[in-house]
Order: structure tokens, then sequence, then C-alpha cells
């Protein structure tokens, strides 16, 4: 069985989806971390960096909501870093709705796919919990290309090479995910 360990990264706007899914997930054996619930600064930076030092993958929670939040950029930054220096840590986008995939998911990935789990609405969180429980039961890719649980969808999204203009977005995201992970860091560190 692979690892059980998981932080979960998501936006105020999805914190009740959040907290309902840590709930179901933990009461299906998996150890769940996340940042604690603090306003900003140095507690908050330190929080992430431990939930995410803890976990095995990471769950990037997202709704239409997900990209309107200025905290999550920190988070974002923290995770993306996370997933660089470890090559064995998982990210497992869970998409509400109509919801995108985080851009920084897929310059985690660490091949040309992704492993993603859909719900249709914020009610369907046991469908959410029990598929991420069957991806984490199993290696990575070890899934098939589609299936599905109950009303989630697990899908195996393959991610073609960037154009130009795709490559050059990503890399504009990723430097400033880049210098918003610095600032903070600095901050933490003057406090």
């Amino acid at each position: 069985m692979a690892a059980m360990d998981v932080y979960i990264s998501r936006s105020p706007a999805d914190e009740a989806f959040a907290r309902r899914l840590r709930d179901e997930l933990v009461k299906l054996g998996v150890t769940v971390h996340e940042a604690h619930q603090v306003a900003s600064g140095p507690e908050f930076s330190a929080s992430v960096r431990e939930g995410l030092a803890a976990s095995d993958t990471i769950l990037a929670v997202s709704s239409k909501q997900y990209e309107l939040t200025g905290r999550l950029g920190y988070e974002n930054s923290e995770a993306l870093g996370a997933a660089w220096d470890d090559k064995e840590k998982r990210v497992i986008p869970v998409v509400i709705g109509a919801g995108a995939i985080p851009a920084f998911a897929y310059s985690a990935a660490a091949d040309d796919s992704l492993e993603v789990v859909r719900v249709p609405s914020r009610r369907d969180v046991r469908a959410a919990a029990n598929a991420l429980l069957r991806l984490l039961s199993d290696p990575p890719g070890e899934n098939g290309a589609a299936s599905s649980k109950g009303r989630a969808t697990i899908t195996l999204e393959r991610l073609g090479p960037p154009s130009d203009e795709g490559f050059e977005a990503i890399e504009a995201y990723v430097a400033d995910q880049r210098a918003i992970r610095m600032k903070m860091q600095a901050q933490a560190r003057a406090s």
C-alpha cells in the first residue's frame, strides 16, 4: 500500500469543502496535514512548510473561486517547491465542478500525465474521499486512464508540450511563485 499522508491545499472559498474532505479522509485512515487557521505571517508560513514536509501527497482542491485569492499564492509556491524538492511527492488535483487544475499541479507533474479527481459539486465530498483513497492505495498511474467512483471521476490527464505562449505563461507563473515564496520566507526570518 502506498503512503497515505496528505496535505490539502485550498483557497479560502473552498475551506468548507476541504474541511469536510479532511474529515472523510481521516475516517478512511488517511493522515491529513494542513495549514493551521491563522491569519497570515510567519505562523502561517511555518504551518504550510511543516504540513508539506510531513506529507507524501499534495491534494490541490480547486473550484472556480480558486484563482481569486491572494494568500493562495504563497501556499501554491510552497507546494510547488515541495513537489520539486521531493520527486516522490504526488500532486493530485481535486476539481470541483467547472474548476480548473491549478497551474502549480501541471508544473509539478513528474511526467506527461496527472491524476485528477473530479466531482460535480461541493456536496460530493464522500465520493471525492473514496476516489482519493483508491488513488492513494495504489502507486501513481496504476488506476488506468479513467474510472468512476460514485459521483467522482478519476482521470489520468495527458499533458502535451506547451505552446510557446503556454511555456512563457508557465515560466512567468513559476517566477511569480518563486518571488512570493522568497518574500514570505524573508518576512518569516525577520519576525
